[in-house]
């Protein structure tokens, strides 16, 4: 992953930014956790590596979401490679013709962005209830670290 694309997830407001392809991606998830892994993974790709990589990073009671269709197989065996009580789903939002026709939309220039509204964890519930109002323009996201 490029620097600058590291870069704008800090400025983005992550609070750690990882190299995906870095071989020491996993130890690096498990340092930042305390040796416990993550509370949620979520898959854009959906490779054989990610999906491993998802499953093994993710804590006992985690749950691990794959959205990419890249023709990875999760493979969860516990105690092997994942914690005990791991919840995996896959989700689907369309087929890969919309996928395409979604990627030209991008690349083409016409689709505009949304705003997106950052809150501290502390303000999900005002958030959640203004949600609910339909008082958020875009999207609406949490961030858990400060």
């Amino acid at each position: 992953m490029s620097t600058d694309k590291l870069r704008l997830a800090r400025e983005l407001g992550a609070a750690h930014a990882l190299d995906g392809k870095d071989p020491r991606l996993a130890d690096q998830l498990r340092e930042l956790t305390g040796g416990r892994g993550v509370s949620a993974a979520f898959d854009f790709v959906g490779s054989d590596a990610t999906l491993a990589l998802a499953v093994g990073a993710t804590r006992a009671l985690g749950k691990v979401s794959q959205i990419g269709l890249a023709g990875g197989a999760a493979r969860l065996k516990v105690p092997e490679n994942t914690r005990f009580e791991v919840q995996f789903e896959a989700t689907l939002w369309g087929t890969i013709k919309e996928l395409r026709e979604v990627i030209a939309l991008a690349e083409s220039g016409q689709l505009t962005s949304i705003p997106i509204e950052v809150a501290p964890l502390h303000r999900i519930n005002e958030v959640y209830a203004r949600l609910k109002r339909g008082e958020i323009q875009g999207r609406a996201v949490i961030q858990p670290a400060a």
